[in-house]
């Protein structure tokens, strides 16, 4: 063989001698690689396994305040609880239909008062509305009865006995 024939052999065999060399490196990176990996799954796993004992913890005192309290308990509070459920409802029923009779009241009155004669409106703020007094009922006032009220409409007025206000407690259809 000549020279640059078995030079270009040389150069071939150290090609391959490279080629192996890096082969070996890649499947020294592949091992360590594998290493790394399992050692990250190794920490994932303890770390799993600590929370799965806390877990278990957690559930151990969950069974043990649950079995401490049998169905019966159980029935019973929902038993209870719809009880008072049931009274808050009665509860705000009666207090909306108190509400309704409220507002019809005060609703008719105001009314009233705004359909009477322009000579019933003084125009001193002080004196008010007629029908709706200013003055809080006590206890001790004779007055203070649903049936009486301190201002009477005008003699000269032109609406019947219904429409005064002794009549504003009665409940009468508008049309």
């Amino acid at each position: 063989m000549s020279t640059p024939t078995l030079y270009k052999g040389y150069k071939s065999k150290l090609a391959s001698r490279e080629v192996a060399r890096l082969r070996m490196v890649l499947a020294t990176w592949e091992i360590d690689e594998v290493a790394q990996y399992e050692a990250f799954l190794i920490s994932i796993y303890g770390e799993n396994e600590r929370r799965f004992k806390m877990a278990e913890g957690e559930l151990q005192g969950f069974r043990k305040i649950f079995s401490q309290r049998g169905q019966a308990e159980l029935e019973d509070d929902k038993r209870y609880l719809q009880a008072v459920y049931k009274d808050e409802c009665e509860i705000l029923h009666v207090s909306s239909a108190q509400t309704d009779q409220i507002a019809k009241l005060l609703n008719s009155r105001v009314k009233r008062a705004f359909l009477k004669p322009a000579a019933a409106f003084p125009l001193h703020p002080s004196s008010g509305l007629p029908c709706i007094s200013t003055r809080e009922p006590s206890d001790s006032d004779p007055d203070s009865s649903d049936e009486s009220y301190p201002d009477k409409l005008p003699e000269d007025s032109d609406h019947s006995s219904e429409d005064s206000c002794e009549g504003a407690g009665s409940e009468k259809s508008a049309g």
